[in-house]
């Protein structure tokens, strides 16, 4: 005879209850512990998701500073150019070699800061690839803008130590009207380094308007994008004496 067979009716109900109530406590402890993990686990993934999109929104700021900062830059050169066009016009040396009246220039010198994934990250969740490319493209042609301009200033400084060199008097004070009378080795070295000077300058002049507007457009195009997926707060593009300001 078992010993749960000496046990009364009540007895019986009785241990029933509590192994009822012990089970069903164990069941609701259970499914407590259960919805406690996941709204943890729930509320980690909200938070992670909000620091991710925080993160990106920062890097986006990041990135739309750096075009910017490279539209500037070629919209910098471009007005450099056409004050000095301008100056040579109004001091009549239209005629002359563009190299001797457009002198080195510091506009664009700072070099460009070439935007990361990262910043570009949001892009692609925006199904943006495109406009990642044509970034890329913009940032090549900018570099490659700003490496003939390095080779325009050091060669225009080149050309400067022949004038110099063979007492080469400059009329007022600026390079837009030259006495140029030179002879021998040295005019053909100025003619060399001239005509040199002027390949570049007809590069620079081709290319940095067009870099300007495009530069323009590709932050328009950046701003609707990150608008569009972060919300409103995000900054928009605006021009201050017709340069990006952002």
């Amino acid at each position: 005879m078992e010993w749960y067979d000496e046990l009364t009716a009540e007895q019986l109900f009785t241990a029933y209850v509590a192994a009822f109530s012990a089970i069903l406590g164990g069941m609701i402890s259970l499914a407590a512990s259960f919805t406690v993990f996941w709204l943890s686990k729930r509320n980690e993934r909200v938070r992670a998701a909000e620091e991710l999109r925080a993160r990106r929104d920062t890097n986006a700021r990041i990135g739309l500073a750096k075009l910017a900062e490279t539209t500037n830059q070629m919209f910098s050169l471009d007005q450099t150019l056409t004050e000095q066009f301008k100056d040579a016009h109004l001091a009549g040396a239209v005629s002359e070699e563009p190299a001797l009246f457009v002198r080195s220039m510091v506009a664009g010198q700072l070099g460009i800061e070439k935007l990361t994934a990262e910043e570009m990250e949001f892009l692609f969740y925006s199904n943006s690839g495109n406009l990642v490319s044509d970034i890329l493209l913009f940032e090549k042609r900018a570099q490659t803008t700003l490496a003939v301009l390095t080779q325009y200033n050091e060669q225009r400084e080149k050309l400067n130590e022949v004038f110099l060199s063979n007492d080469v008097s400059l009329q007022g004070d600026s390079d837009a009207k030259l006495n140029v009378k030179l002879e021998g080795k040295a005019a053909h070295e100025a003619d060399i380094r001239i005509a040199s000077l002027n390949r570049l300058l007809a590069d620079l002049a081709e290319n940095a308007p067009l870099l300007m507007s495009d530069g323009f457009a590709l932050i328009d195009r950046f701003c609707a994008v990150a608008e569009e997926h972060f919300g409103s707060k995000f900054p928009k593009a605006q021009k201050r004496d017709g340069a990006p300001l952002c």
